[in-house]
């Protein structure tokens, strides 16, 4: 298995559905076949933006990734991963960096190393077989804590290798809702420290939704504030 392969995998088993991409970045191709929906774009700064919309249309719930090509494809993006670090969104960036031979060489640019101030974490994924524990800190930092943009940089010549090690997926993060399993609002709560009190804060929300529809009912439906 590839390690772009791999990459996939686990997106797909952390309920990733949509990866906007500007091309030439391997991951593309693995997870089209991996049954992830690509939708390429002519501009990096668009293709973030849409990841971006992802994330906030949903509140979260469904986390918006983007992939690019090295050096230009990278810089272009940097507007894009700052503004989504400043407005707290919760993104995916994975930037296809150059082969390790060539990485620091200059004036080549390192997404990882440039982006590090404007992302909540940002990795070289330089030992392919680490990639599991690269990918389970990154969903961690996206559904922990603030929100905000999380990037794993990974070199051309990583994402066409091997990992040597077995069974590595088997450390992967799985999604609950991708494999059915329907986490109560209590429950993710309970599971999230540093969001202790959202419980009482979902019910009162909840509380004002409902009055707030009743109101409107009642104005727009004459006798039905007798009911």
């Amino acid at each position: 298995m590839k390690l772009g392969t791999a990459i996939a995998e686990i997106m797909k088993r952390e309920g990733i559905e949509i990866l906007c991409g500007y091309p030439v970045n391997h991951l593309i191709e693995h997870a089209a076949n991996a049954d992830i929906r690509p939708i390429m774009v002519r501009q990096e700064r668009i293709g973030i933006h849409m990841a971006d919309a992802i994330s906030r249309v949903t509140s979260g719930h469904k986390i918006g990734a983007f992939c690019m090509q090295h050096g230009p494809g990278s810089e272009n993006a940097y507007g894009g991963v700052a503004q989504a670090y400043a407005e707290s969104v919760p993104l995916l960036v994975i930037p296809q960096g150059y082969p390790r031979r060539i990485a620091g060489i200059d004036p080549n640019f390192s997404a990882s190393r440039e982006m590090r101030g404007v992302s909540k974490i940002a990795e070289y994924m330089l030992v392919p077989s680490e990639i599991s524990n690269a990918m389970r800190r990154a969903f961690n930092a996206l559904k922990n804590g603030r929100s905000g943009p999380v990037m794993v940089e990974v070199p051309a010549d990583v994402m066409t290798a091997e990992p040597h090690q077995r069974n590595f997926l088997s450390r992967a993060p799985q999604h609950a809702m991708r494999e059915g399993i329907a986490c109560s609002a209590e429950q993710l709560c309970a599971q999230r420290s540093n969001h202790r009190g959202c419980c009482g804060l979902l019910e009162k929300f909840s509380a004002l939704h409902k009055t707030i529809l009743k109101e409107i009912f009642t104005q727009l439906v004459p006798g039905s504030g007798a009911a």
